[in-house]
């Protein structure tokens, strides 16, 4: 039935009316090219008995109140935030976005983001807005973010992790919004993957939304022909919060999973979590590049499945494109998109860098779409048959999301082949394998305290070393170089995080190290460099009294020079007497 950890399905609080087919809904029948009618009525009857069910836990009542708490204390960090940037402080000040970003050092990036800001600040009365110009009145006063957060702890009291995300983002507002604090340290503190699986696989309301998409996998399960081998491709996996939902229904003699994302950190994560399931491969795939110039056969695949993935690409319609010419004939996609753009976005995932990449004309100031462009999209695109869940108008959809299958038709023949999967799962150390024991590191300390001074720099170049190698899942026998750049060798954003995370931990810092390390000391050897100037290991220049006694020292050889022998030796004598 789709559910987990026991829980029973129960009715949500939906009206009780027979299933009518919505706006979202095209009818095959209306198409010259019918993709396979019977696995297509599964799968609608499959998805749509789902989405009218979810986890006992999920309390869909409550979230109206939920939301309405989140949004206020967005809007409050806002103004708080506004506040630190020292922006509108004064009666009569007036700015532009532009302005804003340029004279109070926001990233160019956020200018959608900020945009939205102002005029949330407008609709609270704080601003007000002519021709693109905002205008405090007053003085912008800050915020009572105790009493806001007061209630939102006590409404979001069984969402203890949404909490912690929402104080992480919070408190960091300032220093992402200016380059200084990196926004994938909210949900992956320190490369912690924990706080974003609780997010994305633990919260009722993301195991409600996984368990449309495992319904409709298991339709087609079902209707596979004996014999047949099913071929499934997950694109931007991730955590493996939807992966960790579908696996447990597919027959491992007859099912290959290709599990594949942009980061490789994501592909070591995943290997190490679903290594029970040897039917799974990785590999990286940019979706918005030609899937088959990067190893991924044309037509190679029965089943894509996407989660929150697809937004986040510059033109949705070339990606769409790209992935059809996955499918195989009468191949389905099962998408799950957040649909309906939340204020609370507005300082959580809206500061992730991926939410500002759209350029296409199908989006105006954030990457969602609403369900029904979606599915024009997709039509536009090759699929023939197209069906969104929830259903227009029920209760669900307070969620703000959607599951979004599609079809296209089942014509031309299937090109077969071995996917050419960039990973496996042997290429990826156990993550307790590598982990930095205390003891470890007590060690390394007391080695760096004891080496000679010109040899403390070639110890950290070796340890940094090391963490480039754990983050990097590299094999013993490729050592990189210490002056090529980490960018160059594939370190990416979230790698970087889990490098920080390794030389805090493992050099016992006494501070925690800039989210911008990578860029701004850009091979091992700078990196080295920089952490000796922390720890205080750095040979500093000779002192002006140092050079003061060389200074003497050299007029005192001049000296020496113009004395005869005997006088030297007079000299020598004298200070032999002593």
């Amino acid at each position: 039935n789709g559910f987990y950890g026991g829980d029973k399905p129960r009715k949500l609080a939906l009206p009780t009316y027979p299933f009518q087919r919505s706006r979202y809904w095209t009818n095959a029948a209306q198409s010259a090219a019918v993709p396979s009618r019977p696995i297509w009525e599964s799968i609608s009857k499959a998805a749509q008995r789902q989405a009218d069910f979810g986890p006992l836990d999920l309390m869909l009542q409550t979230y109206p109140q939920r939301w309405s708490c989140l949004n206020r204390l967005t809007s409050a960090y806002i103004q708080n935030t506004l506040n630190e940037l020292a922006a509108f402080q004064q009666a009569g000040e007036a700015h532009t976005v532009d302005d804003v970003l340029t004279r109070f050092g926001v990233q160019s990036i956020y200018q959608n983001l900020m945009g939205r800001w102002l005029e949330t600040m407008v609709t609270l009365g704080l601003l007000t807005e002519r021709d693109g110009v905002f205008v405090s009145e007053q003085p912008l006063p800050p915020p009572d973010l105790e009493a806001i957060w007061a209630e939102t702890r006590t409404v979001l009291a069984d969402l203890p992790y949404v909490l912690d995300y929402f104080d992480r983002c919070g408190s960091r507002l300032k220093a992402i919004l200016t380059g200084s604090e990196s926004p994938l340290n909210t949900m992956f503190p320190d490369g912690s993957f924990a706080l974003a699986e609780n997010l994305y696989q633990n919260w009722p309301l993301s195991r409600y939304f996984a368990s449309i998409v495992r319904a409709s996998l298991e339709a087609v399960v079902d209707a596979l022909p004996q014999g047949k081998m099913l071929r499934v491709l997950e694109i931007g996996a991730g955590t493996g919060a939807t992966t960790y939902s579908l696996l447990p229904i597919l027959p491992p003699d007859r099912t290959v999973y290709t599990f594949t994302d942009v980061s490789d950190i994501f592909l070591a994560h995943g290997s190490e979590k679903f290594r029970a399931y040897p039917f799974v491969r990785y590999g990286l795939l940019d979706i918005e590049q030609a899937p088959d110039e990067q190893g991924y056969p044309l037509r190679g695949y029965d089943v894509i499945v996407a989660v929150n993935v697809l937004h986040a690409t510059r033109d949705v319609n070339q990606t769409l494109s790209n992935v059809e010419a996955l499918l195989a004939p009468g191949g389905v996609l099962l998408l799950n998109e957040t649909t309906e753009h939340q204020p609370w976005y507005d300082m959580t995932t809206g500061l992730i860098g991926g939410w500002q990449r759209f350029e296409d004309d199908l989006r105006t100031d954030n990457p969602l779409m609403k369900p029904d462009k979606w599915i024009d999209a997709l039509q536009a695109n090759g699929f023939v048959s197209t069906q969104a869940y929830p259903s227009a108008g029920t209760a669900p959809e307070i969620l703000g999301q959607h599951i979004i299958v599609g079809q296209i038709a089942q014509t031309g023949a299937a090109q077969y082949g071995e996917v050419e999967s960039t990973w496996q799962a042997a290429d990826f150390q156990a993550a307790d394998e590598a982990e930095v024991s205390e003891n470890h590191a007590a060690q390394f300390a007391l080695q760096l305290s004891e080496a000679l001074p010109d040899e403390r720099h070639d110890l950290l170049v070796d340890y940094v070393r090391q963490g480039v190698i754990r983050v990097l899942r590299l094999e013993a026998t490729q050592i990189p170089d210490s002056h090529s750049r980490l960018l160059d060798m594939g370190l990416d954003s979230l790698m970087a995080l889990e490098l920080r995370s390794f030389l805090n931990s493992g050099l016992e810092l006494p501070e925690s190290l800039p989210a911008t390390l990578i860029f701004d000391y850009p091979t091992i050897d700078a990196v080295a460099t920089y952490l000796e100037d922390v720890l205080g290991l750095r040979i500093t220049p000779a002192s002006d009294e140092a050079a003061d006694d060389s200074g003497d020292q050299s007029a005192r050889a001049s000296e020496l020079e113009n004395l005869s022998d005997d006088e030297v030796a007079e000299m020598l004598l004298k200070k032999f007497r002593r």
